[in-house]
């Protein structure tokens, strides 16, 4: 396993763009590591984003429909 060096300002907190193509893709491909890092550095940030096909079906991922 290779381990991974962050270099980040002391007042800072880490910050992380994951992005995935579908959805659960960062979830299922990086979830364990990203909840690692975020139990050792406090402030660990993550924006995460995954490309939707269609308006409806974001719509759908952020709002339950009836």
């Amino acid at each position: 396993m290779l381990t991974l060096g962050l270099h980040r300002l002391p007042d800072r907190p880490i910050s992380v763009l994951a992005v995935g193509a579908h959805p659960d893709d960062i979830e299922i491909g990086a979830g364990a590591p990203l909840l690692t890092l975020a139990a050792s550095h406090p402030g660990f940030r993550v924006l995460s984003l995954v490309p939707t096909g269609s308006p409806v079906r974001d719509r759908k991922s952020v709002v339950k429909e009836k």
